[in-house]
Formats: structure tokens, C-alpha cells, sequence
């Protein structure tokens, strides 16, 4: 994470790079073919709500400003000063549910060592409050932050 996370903060070039390690952001044009038939999903199928009022067993909220947990984080631009926009919310404690042969998601257990969840289903993030924010520039550049 960044040191300094205060509303209007600068995310400096190439730290996406390093930061998206354990996780990609991927963007693509809404008219590719995004699955294969040969390729089947370990997560139930499910449909997602918005709900702008940040309630319930919601999506999240889609709109001009996120609504924060804790104090403002928003980016104001990348590098060489593209600005970012807030795209979208996800909800704290989303879950994905997954079928019974899914292989279990990795978590730390209290002694700091990865072993397979107990749960049946996967959560992005550790189940925080995630925002997410873009660049309009080419490639388009994605930054994402939590709360709990």
C-alpha cells in the first residue's frame, strides 16, 4: 500500500505493477468473447444487484462518489498526472459461492501460514469494502483500495 492514502493522492508510475502481485485487474472491451466452452467456472452462477443505497446482500454501488467507511481515499491522478475516476463499490462481505469440487480459497491462518478455507464459497479481498478507480489512458489503469 502506498504511505500516504489521503483524498487527492498521487499514485506514482509503475507502482500498479508491483502492487497488483497477488491479484490482476483485467480490462477488456464488453463485445470479446470472454469465456470458452472448454472452460468451466467454480463459482455458481449469481446475479448481481446494485444498490446505491450500500445495503443488504448488494453488489455494490456504481455512481460519482463511493461511499467511504472510513475517511476519503481518492487517487487524484497516476504518474504523469492521467487523472482517475471512481468506477465502482463492492460491497463488504460479498461472497461467491462455489460448487462442492471447487478447490477451497487460501487464507492465513492465525499463526500467518496459508492454508484452504473452511467456507464453501470465495470473497475478493478478504470480504472489505473495495473501490475501484481508472484511467481513461491507453492501456487503462486500474487502482484499487479497501476499508474494513
Amino acid at each position: 500500500m502506498l504511505p500516504d492514502i489521503r483524498r487527492g493522492h498521487s499514485v506514482p508510475d509503475g507502482f500498479l505493477d508491483a502492487y497488483q502481485r497477488n491479484f490482476r485487474v483485467l480490462v477488456f472491451d464488453s463485445n470479446e468473447e470472454l469465456f470458452k466452452s472448454n472452460k468451466t467456472s467454480s463459482i455458481v452462477p449469481r446475479r448481481l444487484e446494485i444498490n446505491n443505497a450500500g445495503d443488504g446482500d448488494a453488489f455494490g454501488q456504481i455512481g460519482t462518489k463511493p461511499l467511504w467507511l472510513t475517511q476519503d481515499e481518492s487517487p487524484s491522478h497516476y504518474g504523469d498526472n492521467t487523472k482517475f475516476s471512481f468506477l465502482f463499490q463492492l460491497s463488504s462481505g460479498l461472497v461467491f459461492r462455489v460448487f462442492e469440487d471447487a478447490k477451497r480459497q487460501i487464507e492465513l491462518n492465525l499463526k500467518g501460514q496459508p492454508e484452504p478455507s473452511q467456507e464453501d464459497y470465495y470473497q475478493l479481498f478478504l470480504g472489505n469494502e473495495t473501490y475501484f478507480w481508472g484511467t481513461i489512458s491507453n492501456p487503462c489503469k486500474i487502482y484499487v483500495i479497501t476499508q474494513i
